[in-house]
């Protein structure tokens, strides 16, 4: 399905999740926003695997050398979209400010905690977003 596209979904949904996906999306944000418009009345929108980096220019290295590497072995594009593949702190600024409520993995706080230590090492939650009231 293409991510950039949700309104030829003509329904709306108690649930939604965004699992493990939400850093290859063109733009976050936007993809946020349209799969919040597909909530039912009092629908929640679960966002999963979110990882921010707060340091980003390792991760950003990264992704571009994985990029080069697909690109060279396979001869076409890693991802099928512009993307960049990774979310950074400023992403999760804007997430917070679209209304995404951000919550660590309790299970990941040791990880996280490391990460508060280490900027290259990513922090991780999930999210939640209820539906816009009507009206």
């Amino acid at each position: 399905m293409d991510l950039e596209d949700l309104a030829v979904l003509d329904e709306h949904f108690d649930v939604i999740v965004l699992n493990r996906c939400l850093a290859f999306f063109p733009d976050p944000i936007a993809g946020v926003i349209s799969a919040r418009r597909l909530l039912a009345e009092d629908g929640t929108l679960v966002i999963t695997g979110l990882q921010f980096f707060r340091q980003a220019a390792p991760k950003r290295r990264s992704v571009a050398l994985q990029r080069e590497t697909y690109r060279m072995r396979y001869g076409f594009e890693l991802f099928l979209r512009p993307a960049k593949g990774y979310l950074d702190w400023e992403d999760r600024r804007r997430l917070q400010e679209a209304g995404v409520v951000l919550k660590p993995y309790p299970q990941l706080r040791m990880a996280n905690l490391k990460a508060a230590v280490r900027r290259a090492l990513p922090t991780h939650m999930y999210g939640l977003v209820c539906a816009e009231p009507e009206g």
